[in-house]
């Protein structure tokens, strides 16, 4: 599937890179790209915008790098030096740090060329020349430890590594024109095939069924992938050179190549008619080339990146865009803004809510609580009587006009001799429990009655079950902590014998 517009030119970046660009890599989920140069420095730029993100700088050259397949925010690099790099960048509370976080020394002044990880299986492969090795990544202590090595008979270049098969089989290409496809755990060649041309660069279709190889003579061959030696299915012709690889990679889901040439230009090409789509230009050209690609169709994402250094040190990035991407498509700006919100959000919180205050109402809160659901006590039972409703009776239920008639006497200041009617002392009674009103009330009462005492019953039950499943938690996690020690000193003293056995 083909974008239904050409490609633009989206952003030029220029005048980071002091030393040729060697290598590109676009991000798991296509938000942030990363370039690596001989000088030994890594930016991270946004992909949409173009605007750098972070840079890591090393001492010595960097060959080649990857992004974690996991982990949209942690690089694997490789270097001149022989050590491969773990590099991860946060953009918690607005602000970006970068910073080393793994360091593997994997060869001794020999330069890492080509890197390849498989998530499934935590196993990384790292090749120089003629030498490859695997490591994996151990759960317990999370170090890599080496797990097996290859080494290549007589003069070789490696070229390229890939796990496919689910992280089963790890596929290498050598300059000198051999495939060879091993088994990682033991590194025990599973087939190999001649090609009959230099391999300049290799690259693996998505559905791993197809390669794409620079001839380093006149292009690019595609092969069908495996162990027979079939002939080459599709070839495209482009100005090449027998000392620079250009690089090849598949795009659009596979549906198309996209390839480097020496004019500093990259075509194009659909890889069922191999008719030319597009070539995206350079200003300057250059010898050095690196390319990359994300796509996803449900979201409109078409993005390409290109790169060319000359020997002028004329370094430049061209970030392709086809079409407007989705509004559901990650962007920089939903990103940063999320995580401004999150920043303004933590500080609000800091700045009025301490911890001390937050625990304080907390517990007021409970308390409260608490004294409305048990009014008699945590767990004790409510004996409260019903109120006595007293009413006082007067003397005649509608007094006449000029009587004034109070709870206990009543006057009559008409007459001509003041003559006081003691009226008979208040009675009391209860208020009458067959009318409507009476019968409502209770029953209201009663109601809530019931349901605090479910609702405090609950509660404790509740509570039982948290007693009993801490307990259980609490040894499960003896169990676990035992049976890890254990695991541990067993794999102690497998190490101390096999290094007494080496």
């Amino acid at each position: 599937m083909h974008p239904s517009q050409d490609y633009v030119c989206q952003k030029v970046l220029r005048a980071r890179h002091t030393s040729p660009i060697t290598c590109l890599a676009f991000s798991p989920n296509g938000v942030f790209l990363a370039s690596g140069g001989q000088d030994g420095r890594l930016f991270v730029w946004w992909s949409d915008g173009g605007e750098s993100v972070c840079s890591i700088n090393y001492d010595s050259p960097l060959q080649t790098l990857l992004w974690h397949p996991g982990q949209e925010r942690l690089l694997i690099s490789g270097y001149s030096d022989g050590c491969v790099i773990w590099s991860r960048f946060d953009l918690g509370h607005g602000s970006v740090s970068p910073r080393l976080c793994r360091k593997l020394s994997v060869f001794s002044g020999t330069p890492v060329k080509v890197l390849a990880f498989d998530p499934s299986t935590n196993c990384l492969a790292v090749g120089s020349g003629a030498l490859i090795k695997v490591y994996q990544r151990k759960l317990i202590t999370g170090r890599y430890v080496r797990l097996a090595v290859y080494q290549h008979e007589g003069e070789a270049d490696i070229r390229s590594l890939t796990f496919v098969e689910n992280g089963t089989r790890l596929m290498g290409s050598f300059l000198q024109d051999i495939i060879i496809c091993w088994d990682p755990s033991s590194m025990k060649p599973v087939w190999s095939r001649s090609i009959g041309s230099k391999i300049g660069n290799l690259a693996v279709s998505p559905d791993a069924s197809q390669i794409i190889v620079s001839n380093l003579c006149d292009g690019f061959d595609v092969y069908p992938l495996g162990p027979s030696l079939a002939a080459i299915s599709t070839s495209f012709k482009a100005p090449s050179s027998s000392d620079r690889p250009l690089p090849a990679l598949f795009v659009h889901g596979g549906g198309a190549v996209l390839g480097g040439c020496t004019s500093g230009n990259f075509p194009l090409w659909d890889l069922k008619t191999s008719a030319l789509l597009q070539v995206l230009p350079h200003e300057y050209g250059g010898e050095i080339q690196a390319v990359a690609a994300y796509c996803q169709h449900d979201l409109n994402i078409w993005r390409i990146a290109t790169s060319a250094s000359n020997e002028d040190l004329q370094n430049t990035i061209r970030i392709w865009q086809a079409g407007v991407p989705s509004a559901l498509a990650p962007s920089s700006q939903n990103i940063l803004r999320r995580t401004r919100r999150q920043a303004y959000l933590g500080a609000f919180q800091g700045r009025e809510l301490p911890p001390g205050v937050g625990i304080f109402l907390a517990g007021v809160l409970l308390l409260l609580l608490c004294k409305f659901l048990f009014p008699g006590g945590l767990f004790g039972q409510e004996n409260r009587q019903h109120p006595v409703i007293a009413y006082a009776v007067p003397q005649y239920a509608n007094p006449p006009s000029g009587i004034h008639c109070s709870t206990s006497e009543c006057v009559d200041y008409r007459a001509p001799v003041q003559r006081v009617h003691y009226m008979p002392p208040p009675q009391t009674y209860r208020q009458n429990e067959s009318s409507t009103r009476a019968y409502l009330a209770g029953y209201l009462h009663a109601s809530l009655d019931g349901a605090k005492c479910i609702l405090r019953r609950s509660l404790l039950y509740f509570y039982k079950v948290i007693i009993a499943v801490k307990y259980c938690l609490a040894r499960l996690k003896h169990f676990v902590d035992s049976l890890v020690l254990g695991l541990y000193t067993a794999e102690q003293g497998m190490r101390a014998w096999a290094y007494l056995a080496e």
